[in-house]
C-alpha cells in the first residue's frame, strides 16, 4: 500500500473528523431542546394578548352577559 492510498488518508483525517461529528453532535442535541420553546412561542403570544385588558375590557368575558 502506498501513502497516497484512501485508508492512510482517511486514518490521519480520523481525529479531526471525530471532533467535527462530536460538535455536530453537540448542536443537534441543542437544536432539539430549543424546539419546543420556540414551537411554542406564538400560542403564548396569543394567550398574552387575549389577557391584556383592552381586548375584552377590565373585567373579561365575566362581565359580558347574553342580551336578547
Amino acid at each position: 500500500m502506498s501513502a497516497d492510498s484512501p485508508v492512510v488518508a482517511e486514518a490521519a483525517a480520523s481525529p479531526a473528523r471525530a471532533r467535527w461529528n462530536r460538535l455536530f453532535q453537540g448542536l443537534r442535541k441543542m437544536g432539539r431542546k430549543l424546539q419546543l420553546p420556540i414551537a411554542v412561542l406564538p400560542a403564548a403570544g396569543i394567550l398574552n394578548r387575549l389577557g391584556q385588558p383592552d381586548v375584552f375590557g377590565d373585567d373579561g368575558l365575566a362581565g359580558r352577559t347574553c342580551r336578547r
